[in-house]
């Protein structure tokens, strides 16, 4: 019997979670030929990340990882374990490869300062990925009522911020609101029996107050966060503005009562090192082929338009391109090479066509939504339902800032968000430096990360917004620059640079990502948006399947686990086989 031949086009992590879930099948070896087409010289995404001056670890954007992200976890010790590496080698399994962190902390204005909010979590039982349950409602309301609780008799954390007893109490009544307000609404709008999607025409923070919760509660620090982690705009008059009620009180009680271990990890190196280049390394030694620099530019249907006919493409040899190196000890992503059209790109770009069944059986769709319009425009134009998709679906650019500095944090490392726009995603990111390769006498003692949405009308002056952050509030996420208070300046000899950047030009030695391409940009999840997702079975065509954090996983967001069940599911669509998938589905 021959080997069915699956093109999959895109290299993000959905893409290499479908080639890695169908060589885990029995026999896949003799089942499945595998080519996976990637426009650029680098994999992973958004999940991308590459090696910069000095072993710097710079990212597509900020990236921790979830305790309740069972589908990653279970796929990535999977992944790990196949590779067998060396007892010596500084990312040899997966769990090795992370650092737990049990608190979040989130920043408020009290008084004229911006003062720091902490929230300690417990550690539970268990590793994440390894039993993966989905709670039904009746344990979602003792786990809400557990933590609050909990919550309650932490005042530790007072003390340590030097917020006033009175503040304490607030803060407490705020999460006892949206709890309570959460709690009420699950049971009058019947999520109770119909699930999250029954809620996902309205806006979290519209519905947590149509069902109790004051404006103040709506408004604060600990909702912010929710929002900016997925770039969310809180502000429903401004464009493409709300977040789903469905998928957002989905995910953030998937996160908080089904967590293992600890309620967060951070990544020991780099988002592309720690997964992207296992996967691809495994894949590589299963017999999944890559064709790097092969851009997509149509994908066109049968007369009946029952079926894939043909791939059309743009492409550059990649015969000898090595698209990772080895720096201490771990692989990882060249930053050169990067784009289709760089001058340095190899070989001259030809076009070509791959055909049903010389070149392919099954197409797995792995580009991401906003890219769709130029890479399958006969596709969009011959399906309704697919045009309807892409026209309705929004997405947005993103920035992020990597700030390093000479003075060490004094205080646990936190991550969660810094109260000061535009860049509210923030992590302590320090521990990358035991990566990265700094001279002995010239290594920094400190390094974070942020970002957050951006319009693209203004992206281009991401780098002076950049600066002019970091000298207003901004800078007191620097440690010694700034305190936060109203007026200080910021000091930007702390800021690690070249002897020759002096002042705020300090800022200019610093990373500055802005994704603005269709290909780089974050796919939304806006209140109605359910309505035009697109399961894996369902593109109306006998061998496409769409994969990706854009089509309706059962978490609905642009996630890494979202991405993980997309490709689990493609994988399922493309094989026949049973996959399970934790949390493809609610309690109904």
């Amino acid at each position: 019997m021959a080997k069915k031949k699956v093109a999959i086009l895109g290299g993000g992590m959905a893409s290499l979670t479908a080639a890695w879930a169908l060589t885990e099948l029995p026999g896949a070896a003799d089942r499945f030929d595998i080519t996976v087409h990637e426009a650029s010289g680098r994999l992973g995404g958004k999940c991308g990340s590459h090696r910069g001056v000095n072993g710097r670890v710079e990212e597509h954007g900020l990236h921790v990882l979830l305790g309740g992200y069972h589908n990653l976890f279970g796929v990535m010790r999977r992944v790990y374990a196949a590779l067998d590496r060396p007892s010596d080698c500084p990312l040899r399994t997966f769990d090795e490869a992370l650092i737990p962190n049990d608190l979040l902390v989130c920043h408020e204005e009290i008084g004229g300062e911006l003062v720091p909010w902490t929230i300690g979590f417990p550690r539970l039982p268990g590793e994440p990925g390894a039993d993966g349950l989905v709670p039904g409602p009746a344990a979602i309301l003792k786990s809400i009522g557990a933590w609050l609780a909990e919550f309650s008799r932490v005042p530790a954390t007072v003390a340590a911020d030097g917020v006033h007893a009175r503040d304490h109490a607030r803060r407490i009544r705020i999460v006892v609101e949206l709890a309570t307000a959460c709690a009420r609404g699950m049971v009058v709008d019947g999520v109770i029996w119909r699930g999250f999607d029954a809620i996902d025409d309205i806006d979290l923070k519209e519905w947590m107050h149509k069902h109790g919760a004051s404006r103040e509660a709506v408004d604060s620090p600990i909702v912010r966060t929710f929002y900016d982690l997925c770039f969310a705009e809180p502000d429903l008059s401004r464009r493409n503005a709300g977040f789903s009620a469905a998928t957002s009180l989905r995910c953030i009680l998937r996160w908080l009562t089904t967590y293992r271990g600890s309620v967060c990890y951070w990544m020991k190196a780099g988002t592309g090192e720690t997964m992207v280049a296992p996967l691809y390394e495994a894949l590589l030694a299963r017999g999944v082929r890559f064709k790097f620099f092969s851009q997509i530019t149509d994908v066109r249907l049968n007369p009946p338009r029952t079926a894939v006919e043909a791939i059309e493409l743009r492409a550059r040899d990649n015969t000898g391109f090595e698209p990772l190196s080895v720096i201490g000890g771990i692989p990882a992503w060249r930053a050169q090479s990067c784009h289709f059209d760089d001058p340095i790109a190899p070989g001259p770009a030809t076009d070509k066509t791959l055909r049903r069944g010389d070149d392919f059986d099954d197409v797995v769709l792995g580009i991401t939504l906003p890219a769709l319009s130029s890479a399958c425009p006969s596709l969009l134009a011959a399906l309704p339902r697919w045009r309807a998709m892409v026209d309705s679906m929004r997405s947005t650019a993103t920035f992020g800032l990597q700030v390093w500095s000479d003075k060490p944090r004094g205080s646990a490392p936190p991550m969660a968000n810094t109260g000061v726009a535009p860049l509210g995603g923030y992590s302590d990111m320090s521990h990358l430096l035991d990566v990265e390769q700094w001279p002995a006498d010239d290594r920094p003692k400190h390094v974070f990360h942020v970002c957050n949405r951006i319009d693209d009308d203004v992206a281009s002056s991401a780098p002076d917004m950049a600066r002019d952050w970091l000298a207003g509030r901004g800078g007191m996420m620097v440690p010694g620059a700034r305190s936060g208070r109203l007026g200080e300046k910021t000091s930007w000899d702390v800021l690690h640079a070249p002897s020759d950047k002096a002042g705020i030009d300090r800022v200019d030695a610093q990373f500055v990502t802005v994704n603005t391409t269709p290909a780089d940009k974050y796919v939304l999840s806006l209140p109605g948006g359910l309505r035009h997702r697109m399961r894996a079975d369902e593109s109306g065509l006998s061998n496409l399947v769409p994969c990706g954090t854009w089509t309706r996983t059962g978490l609905n967001i642009g996630a890494v686990e979202a991405a993980v069940m997309s490709g689990l599911q493609a994988a399922r669509a493309v094989s026949g086989e049973r996959i399970h998938v934790v949390g493809e589905r609610d309690w109904v």
